[in-house]
């Protein structure tokens, strides 16, 4: 990096970059001014000498910071109170024909501000700085220094006032300039990051697309699968003639519907992260009814507070459903003129509470340790959950699983 160059900053913002170039730019023609300056006055024993000395100075010592720190805020902020205290000092210590060089100073001082920092800094900056300038005009100024031509000034004193105003004009044309060029820049790599982006966006959408056909491809084979082994089933148990080995191949094959269900709910889903729950506990009831024959109405009342659920999630508690729609469909409804169901899933911080229920008149005690029993049971401990269950008026089941649904 040259000494002309600005040192990488810290921004990734491409405005904030181009203020830290300006600063950057800003105090390095400032630097160079200063210098001139200092030498003209150090040779000439001008009185401004001290001034372009703490101009130097501040030059130098701002560059190094803004070097070591790759920020332009503090820096930005030190140089309007710098500035202004400078700028004050000067206006009311040194002879000045017509405070042409102040009023150039101070909108250099403040058109920094509006560049760099914000329009409310360069508002502060210009009433502050006006403020002084005219208190002295119109209250001190006669009884200090007053109004002096320029053709009574010193040659030096003529020479150092044009010199001012020059430099404060490069300075301000500068500081416009640069502050376009890097505006530009920004805008320009905005421009170009915003292509890229939207060039890449596109490519990861197509990409997304194309797996999300695929997933959808597969989870259509799949249910398809599934569907073909329930079918074998059924054409396996036509040649049994055990009424119990028969009903176990039907509970079985209700298991796989029921997964094969869940693979159908994908194919169909626009989001293939979650599945609506209630959609998918309905249309499971309705087939297990259907498969089952069930003559008398069956009235279901489903509420929950979780609405879609991740089909990891969904595998367990579908077929723990399974379950207690085959097993109350099976025995509870017998002699009975209406079966209700209801299902209740409640969701806290802590936990989700799931109460089944029916109305099942049991005429058979219900087996202890069943398959279908130690399915729900394990199927429960899979999801962290607990179980309890009461069958002495219909069933009742509750579940109490973790809020991670």
């Amino acid at each position: 990096m040259s000494f002309f160059t600005p040192p990488v900053s810290k921004y990734k913002d491409y405005y904030k970059q181009g203020k830290f170039n300006l600063t950057w730019y800003g105090y390095l023609i400032f630097f160079i001014l200063s210098l001139v300056l200092s030498i003209i006055h150090f040779f000439d024993h001008n009185q401004n000498l001290i001034f372009t000395l703490i101009g130097l100075f501040v030059s130098t010592f701002s560059l190094i910071t803004l070097y070591l720190t790759r920020s332009y805020h503090l820096i930005g902020v030190s140089t309007i109170f710098i500035g202004t205290l400078v700028t004050q000092v000067m206006i009311y210590t040194q002879i000045n024909p017509d405070r042409t060089v102040d009023i150039l100073w101070i909108f250099t001082f403040s058109l920094y501000a509006f560049y760099t920092l914000s329009y409310v800094w360069g508002i502060l900056s210009l009433l502050v700085n006006f403020s002084g300038l005219i208190f002295w005009q119109y209250y001190l100024g006669d009884q200090y220094i007053g109004y002096i031509p320029i053709n009574e000034l010193k040659i030096g004193d003529q020479i150092d006032y044009y010199m001012n105003i020059v430099f404060g004009l490069i300075t301000i044309s500068y500081m416009i300039i640069r502050f376009i060029i890097e505006n530009n820049y920004a805008t320009n790599q905005y421009i170009k990051t915003n292509f890229e982006l939207s060039q890449t966006n596109k490519v990861v959408s197509k990409q997304n697309d194309e797996k999300t056909v695929m997933l959808k491809e597969i989870h259509h084979r799949v249910k398809n699968n599934l569907q073909i082994i329930t079918s074998l089933l059924r054409l396996q148990s036509r040649e049994l003639k055990d009424v119990k080995s028969i009903q176990h191949f039907k509970d079985a094959t209700n298991r796989i519907i029921a997964m094969a269900l869940i693979h159908d709910k994908m194919y169909q889903s626009d989001d293939l992260t979650q599945i609506n729950l209630l959609n998918y506990l309905n249309e499971l009831i309705d087939d297990l009814i259907q498969s089952y024959s069930i003559e008398i109405p069956i009235d279901k009342s489903i509420y929950s507070d979780i609405h879609l659920i991740t089909p990891k999630s969904l595998v367990p508690i579908a077929l723990i459903f399974n379950e207690l729609f085959s097993n109350s469909l099976k025995h509870a409804f017998k002699n009975l003129d209406e079966g209700k169901i209801s299902i209740d899933i409640k969701k806290d911080n802590q936990s989700v509470i799931i109460t089944y229920k029916d109305n099942g008149a049991w005429i058979e005690k219900q087996k202890e340790y069943s398959f279908g029993v130690e399915l729900i049971e394990t199927l429960t401990e899979q999801l962290d959950g607990e179980l309890s269950k009461d069958i002495n008026n219909g069933t009742v089941y509750t579940f109490k699983l973790p809020n991670s649904l």
